[in-house]
């Protein structure tokens, strides 16, 4: 009887992802982690605290939330597993990257992930499985390299149709695991249109988009990929001009990026809005998570009952015709004591591809947004910061108070603990929106009218 291989076990860790619950997903157990695990609370491994430990974000404090999953991994069949690490890393980023709320949604700095096993003095650390080094608790500190990064606190929502169809049971025999591994590849291009910072270089976005739709559609090298494309995306969601419009903007910037290495235009032109209030990247990142979780549910081995809508496509279009204008009035005609959690959708609803409005009524919609959440940013020491932003006219001195607000915020309202309140208007989600509406006006106030 042959010898079977030796084991390694692993640990892998996401240190700046912070789940509140355990979730299985490609067949990885994710946990929550916590260098001293809340009282009461048993089964997190003595040595998951310890790794922890090493970690600090980029304010240089220690982390108190990350994620963790035990592994073991036949010597010899590395090569493997950090296959199944990139088709985790790819689900995890189709189910939690946002395309509307860019400058508090994951990015790829979140989903950065270390593996360590036992070493004679603590442990071995390595983040591809072929370069390692020594990790002893105690001794050494890993940083991001990203001033600001702190843990992100993110529901991994069990409930939702695409996260119930990448179960493994939706997926037998060696002819599904072939589509379920190019559908994750294209999740992995989906990732990649998404940059380190809210507004990166649009261009390689459009590209990897590009990409992720035609690995999803099995376009390959073919020629007339746009009218492939287009036709596949019809055939799932019906014939639309919305969507020939889009298909045939989306393909004429990305060969403006690939032939001449430039986009004169991000924006998407159509006749139902007004003015073009969404950019390409953005929209077409929510057609593709709609049509990814349509074709995923076609092909899954007896899928759930529930059906991926039909018309979740418009969804991709439906807020552009909306444009951050009438966002501001509405904010700034709002009634801060009765409306809060109304606010709060709006300022986290503003779009970083429009730059619609005047400058006047976001500062009064601003004041309106920071009146209601005075309580909160008062008592985590953000008086100081909220008085200057009421202060500023003009946009030099807007962006620098709400840089600041909004770095504030990162460091005075951390991730909740588990169990502790996380839903609309806990303080966790009204500090979200706070940042987004802060980020939004650094982003757009030189462009605002006056």
């Amino acid at each position: 009887m042959a010898n079977s291989p030796p084991l390694r076990r692993l640990t892998g860790l996401f240190p700046y992802l912070a789940i509140p619950a355990p979730r299985t997903l490609l067949g990885f157990e994710l946990r929550p982690a916590s260098p001293a695990p809340p009282a009461g609370e048993s089964g997190e491994p003595a040595h998951v605290a310890a790794i922890l430990s090493m970690f600090f974000d980029g304010d240089g404090g220690p982390i108190h939330r990350a994620t963790y999953f035990e592994a073991e991994v036949d010597c010899g069949a590395e090569d493997v597993f950090v296959d199944e690490l990139d088709r985790l890393i790819a689900a995890l980023g189709f189910l939690l990257f946002d395309p509307d709320h860019p400058a508090t949604s994951l990015d790829g700095n979140f989903l950065r992930l270390w593996m360590f096993e036992p070493a004679e003095a603590g442990f071995t650390a390595t983040t591809n499985m072929k370069e390692y080094a020594d990790a002893v608790p105690g001794q050494q500190r890993f940083y991001p390299g990203v001033p600001d990064l702190v843990p992100h606190y993110e529901r991994i929502h069990h409930e939702d149709l695409s996260y119930r169809l990448l179960d493994d049971r939706h997926w037998p025999g060696s002819e599904r695991r072939r589509v379920l591994d190019r559908l994750l590849l294209s999740m992995f291009w989906y990732g990649r249109s998404f940059g380190v910072e809210p507004h990166h270089e649009e261009r390689m976005a459009i590209v990897n988009l590009a990409t992720a739709f035609e690995v999803l559609f099995e376009v390959g090298d073919a020629t007339g990929k746009r009218r492939q494309i287009l036709d596949s995306l019809e055939e799932m969601f019906g014939v639309s001009g919305l969507l020939a419009d889009w298909v045939r903007q989306f393909y004429d910037t990305r060969s403006n990026v690939i032939h001449e290495g430039r986009a004169v235009d991000l924006l998407f032109q159509h006749q139902g809005a007004g003015r073009p209030h969404r950019n390409l990247v953005s929209s077409g990142q929510r057609l593709y998570r709609a049509a990814a979780e349509a074709y995923l549910h076609r092909h899954a081995h007896q899928p759930p009952k529930e059906r991926p809508r039909t018309a979740s496509h418009h969804e991709a279009f439906l807020l552009d015709m909306i444009p951050n204008e009438a966002r501001l009035e509405s904010m700034a005609k709002s009634r801060p004591g009765r409306q809060r959690l109304r606010l709060l959708e709006l300022a986290g609803d503003l779009r970083f591809d429009d730059g619609t409005g005047r400058l006047p009524i976001a500062i009064r919609a601003g004041r309106k947004l920071l009146n209601s959440t005075r309580k909160l940013l008062d008592g985590n020491g953000l008086k100081e910061h909220r008085l200057e932003v009421e202060l500023q006219r003009e946009p030099a001195g807007l962006k620098r108070a709400y840089a600041r607000l909004g770095a504030g915020l990162r460091r005075a309202i951390r991730i909740p603990a588990p169990g502790a309140p996380a839903g609309p208007g806990s303080d966790w989600k009204t500090a979200r929106s706070l940042r987004h509406f802060a980020a939004w006006i650094v982003w757009t106030a030189d462009y605002l009218e006056p």
